[in-house]
């Protein structure tokens, strides 16, 4: 009779504690603009969402899996966000995997234990996106991937790209990931059997994956032509790394507590201080960890800490060299490298010879992740989307404005059941405002200042509401409903 596996009763710890802590005030929030979007994607018919229809965005593998979770368990934000909720446990245990078979299963569970006590990860396991699916695929990635170049088989390689093909149709920066892993893998010197396998299989998921940069990336309009992707935010690339090396660190919010997560700027730090957290941290556990090998011992081939250290450097440097050539930097873009960045931190534990040593510094690194935590979890809710739904229910015959970027206008007026009149600059704004009041009835222009920075053609609602002596204002957190009644 066959054994029974043995059950990792450690990891399944971590495992209840990752999950516990990812559903927890899972639904305190309303959902905000972008989870707004994902429901108004996964809401489409499926030949829609599989030829990139109506404008381009991200690929539709996270939306299809919505759409069918939608189906089984309901709208509601508890509902919703569990799939990336589950995602994001399912991270942690695929973290284990990885970094066990790099640094030995001490550094794998210590890993684990860092991604599931961060309050970055936290944070995207509880939104209706597709980052907490992005981000376990590209450690299902590195984790075949390294079994492949290490003890090869071509079944190997045919998960390597399956997870590949999978991760490259649910977030476009896959391909920077991608690029970080093979860069990973060149670095470790594999068997020239290996190099044959790894340009094949790239070739591949490369070839697969070509319908995902034409039809989500790029975007082919109804007239056949290409219109391009254009949710592009500008960012300074080098305060970025930073921003998220802080972020990322054990401790973070006690090291810059200036540090923002959402908007994109630059911590309220001297970032030049913190620089060493972004790239040299890592580097300098990984080279720690790899000193800590006996001089006799027989060297492993690949050498799995130069595998590691060139999938965090090379990806995170890639992305840097996108981000500059095409802004589109956000701290949630590179998200996926997070886990990669606590494994280096996490394979410093199999420097110290005595148990004991081992115990305190894990120790260290859990207390300084315990503020990370509360932080998230004192955060005040991002959007109030449930208040302003409240506050415009039963307005159906009144006019409503919408100040925000035209391409949320859509996603919006589905979420709200209503239409919105969206007008391109506060100038256009102020004359169709005056005319629809003048009409007569009640006129309502929602301010909203809830996905990024304030556009800048957008800044004067509040002068807006001053010239046209707008009756209140509702001010719902970062969203403001101003209100104006005509004269019939």
């Amino acid at each position: 009779m066959r054994a029974l596996p043995r059950i990792d009763l450690p990891l399944l710890a971590i495992l209840a504690v990752a999950f516990a802590l990812r559903v927890q005030g899972i639904a305190d929030d309303g959902f905000w603009l972008d989870e707004i979007t994902s429901l108004h994607d996964a809401s489409k018919p499926v030949p829609a969402l599989l030829r990139g229809a109506k404008q381009p965005g991200h690929p539709p593998l996270y939306y299809l899996l919505l759409k069918g979770w939608i189906a089984l368990f309901g709208t509601s934000e508890t509902a919703v966000r569990l799939l990336s909720a589950i995602s994001g446990t399912a991270a942690v245990g695929i973290a284990f995997a990885l970094f066990r078979a790099l640094h030995g299963r001490l550094a794998g569970l210590a890993a684990a234990l860092l991604l599931a006590l961060s309050f970055h990860h936290i944070v995207f396991s509880q939104e209706a996106r597709s980052y907490a699916l992005f981000g376990s695929l590209a450690l299902v990635s590195a984790h075949t991937l390294w079994r492949a170049i290490s003890e090869g088989g071509r079944g190997r390689w045919a998960l390597y790209v399956a997870g590949a093909l999978l991760m490259a149709y649910t977030h476009h920066q896959a391909y920077i990931v991608l690029l970080g892993l093979a860069a990973g893998a060149l670095l470790a010197r594999p068997r020239k059997g290996a190099l044959k396998g790894l340009a094949l299989a790239n070739a591949v998921v490369l070839a697969a994956a070509t319908p995902s940069i034409v039809l989500y990336m790029l975007g082919i309009g109804d007239d056949g032509t290409v219109r391009g992707y254009h949710h592009w935010q500008p960012y300074a690339s080098w305060e970025g790394v930073v921003d998220v090396g802080v972020l990322w660190t054990p401790g973070g919010p006690l090291f810059a507590p200036g540090a923002r997560l959402y908007a994109p700027a630059a911590p309220e730090v001297p970032w030049r201080a913190y620089l060493p957290i972004a790239l040299l941290l890592p580097a300098a556990c990984l080279a720690l960890a790899a000193a800590r090998a006996k001089p006799d011992a027989p060297s492993p081939r690949p050498p799995p800490v130069l595998f590691h250290a060139g999938a965090l450097h090379a990806g995170v440097l890639a992305f840097v060299v996108f981000a500059i050539a095409k802004p589109m930097w956000h701290s949630r873009y590179v998200f996926a490298f997070l886990p990669f960045f606590l494994g280096a931190i996490a394979a410093v534990l199999a420097v110290p010879r005595r148990t004991r040593a081992r115990a305190v510094l894990l120790g260290m690194l859990v207390a300084l992740s315990i503020p990370g935590i509360v932080e998230e979890k004192r955060r005040p809710g991002r959007t109030p989307w449930r208040e302003t739904s409240a506050f415009l229910a039963g307005r159906e015959g009144d006019a409503v404005f919408l100040v925000a970027k035209p391409f949320l206008a859509r996603p919006l007026a589905w979420y709200y059941k209503r239409p919105f009149d969206v007008v391109p600059d506060a100038f256009a704004l102020k004359g169709a405002v005056r005319r629809a009041a003048e009409s007569g009835g009640r006129v309502l222009v929602v301010y909203c200042n809830a996905h990024g920075p304030p556009d800048p053609r957008h800044e004067g609602a509040r002068e807006l509401a001053q010239a046209l002596a707008l009756r209140g204002a509702t001010r719902f957190g970062t969203l403001t409903v101003y209100e104006f009644e005509g004269t019939r």
